[in-house]
């Protein structure tokens, strides 16, 4: 629940009913959902309804009314694992994924539920021919997506890139379990060629 939710919770309360606002430390996140939590002043836990992503041993501020408890927000932010997730959960949106060379775990997933990994490989520069280089990535169980990016004359442009005016002017590229392949045309220098690779192994 982000600040803009929280004002109007408290802006719209019912008078009879007042809001109040309270402090507690998260003791287990439960299975249907809520959480348990003690707030100050209290040696008891009690149900929460969950409304951020804390984790046991997070401070949260709690809002109650004569019917609820909602765990509106985590002091400090909400809480990021070791695998960049939030709260270990595989959301992508809330992920900020930076490129690399070094094999990394997406946060999404293909559909038969294994996870994706990218990398990142320096192909370098390909003038007008084919060039194989090796990506380094074992057990592959398929790639996902298959990308390039180059320049040309200052000109920036993804691979495959097809001239519709000067066929040998294209370019293109394929993967397979051992290495890369860039193919330009005769009409083509590639510099300084990346290939960005999504998979899934066969490890998962």
């Amino acid at each position: 629940m982000d600040a803009f939710s929280i004002a109007q919770l408290l802006a719209n309360q019912d008078p009879a009913s007042p809001v109040k606002l309270r402090y507690g430390t998260v003791t287990a996140l439960n299975a249907n959902g809520t959480l348990s939590v003690i707030p100050d002043g209290q040696t008891q836990a009690v149900s929460v309804i969950k409304c951020c992503r804390p984790k046991v041993g997070s401070r949260v501020v709690v809002l109650v009314n004569d019917t609820e408890w909602l765990a509106v927000s985590v002091i400090g932010g909400d809480q990021i694992g070791t695998d960049g997730l939030i709260d270990g959960a595989v959301t992508p949106a809330k992920l900020a994924l930076n490129y690399s060379a070094v094999e990394q775990k997406t946060g999404k997933k293909w559909i038969d539920g294994r996870p994706i990994y990218q990398k990142v490989v320096a192909v370098g520069d390909v003038f007008a021919t084919t060039k194989i280089v090796a990506h380094g990535i074992t057990n592959i169980a398929r790639f996902t997506s298959v990308t390039g990016l180059t320049v040309n004359g200052g000109y920036y442009f993804n691979l495959t890139y097809i001239n519709p005016s000067l066929s040998g002017s294209s370019g293109g590229i394929t993967a397979n379990e051992t290495g890369i392949t860039v193919i330009t045309g005769s009409g083509l220098y590639a510099y300084d060629v990346f290939a960005i690779l999504e998979y899934t192994k066969s490890t998962d």
